[in-house]
């Protein structure tokens, strides 16, 4: 039998441990991140939970203090991809 943990880390001022803590319905999954030498670093993302979560998730990432850019690449009924772009400097 196999048993599966979830495990949420909260990284103080990271946009995406702040907005999820806000959205526990939402679950977030990155798939790649790059790293700039100026300290910006881009994420491809996945997003998943209820549409209207999703909606108001994606608005409070943008609005975070360290998200320089956000982008919604698509979007279906349970799915939402972002490519993010945050300044951890």
């Amino acid at each position: 039998m196999i048993k599966v943990a979830i495990l949420r880390i909260r990284h103080r001022g990271c946009p995406f441990s702040d907005v999820t803590e806000k959205f526990p319905k939402i679950e977030a999954y990155t798939f790649s991140q790059l790293r700039f030498p100026d300290e910006k670093n881009k994420f491809l993302c996945k997003i998943v939970g209820d549409e209207k979560e999703r909606n108001k998730y994606f608005h409070a990432f943008k609005s975070h203090p360290l998200t320089r850019k956000l982008e919604m690449i698509s979007k279906t009924k349970d799915t939402t991809v972002m490519s993010a772009v945050v300044n951890y400097s």
